[in-house]
């Protein structure tokens, strides 16, 4: 119902077929939610634990095509997160990767997408941001029954 509820939803998949294929699984639950709207939400994908750019990509790429030719969603490509010891290193130390080891990899990659992000933020229209809205989405504040 989040997901359902949220302008923009963040995917984060790993290059396991397992975590593809529960990926895959729900968006297809949100296809499938009669409240989704696939025309103004926003599906970013985020490839976690890649060895490489290319294999980030190359997830994106087939995830992608897959979703959008049977569930016709768009997913936009956000960023990678590539293997860094440093996180293993920050989540026993119980501290955030970015603020234990500001200049990782991973670090650096979270960074990129918080640009990102914060760069199409400036884009989504005043009526969909905000706490307030997520809310009244989640809870049907608005809605006419």
């Amino acid at each position: 119902e989040f997901a359902v509820a949220s302008p923009e939803v963040l995917l984060v998949t790993t290059p396991e077929p397992t975590s593809i294929t529960d990926s895959y699984a729900l968006l297809k639950a949100l296809a499938m939610n009669p409240e989704f709207d696939r025309n103004s939400t926003k599906v970013k994908l985020v490839a976690n634990k890649v060895n490489s750019a290319s294999e980030s990509r190359n997830i994106y790429e087939k995830l992608s095509a897959v979703v959008e030719r049977f569930l016709s969603i768009r997913l936009e490509y956000l960023g990678a997160v590539p293997q860094d010891s440093n996180i293993t290193k920050a989540i026993m130390k119980q501290k955030p990767v970015s603020l234990e080891y500001p200049s990782s990899i991973a670090s650096k990659a979270f960074y990129a997408m918080e640009r990102k992000l914060s760069d199409d933020e400036e884009m989504v229209p005043h009526y969909k941001k905000g706490v307030s809205r997520f809310f009244g989405n989640v809870f049907g504040f608005g809605r006419r029954f």
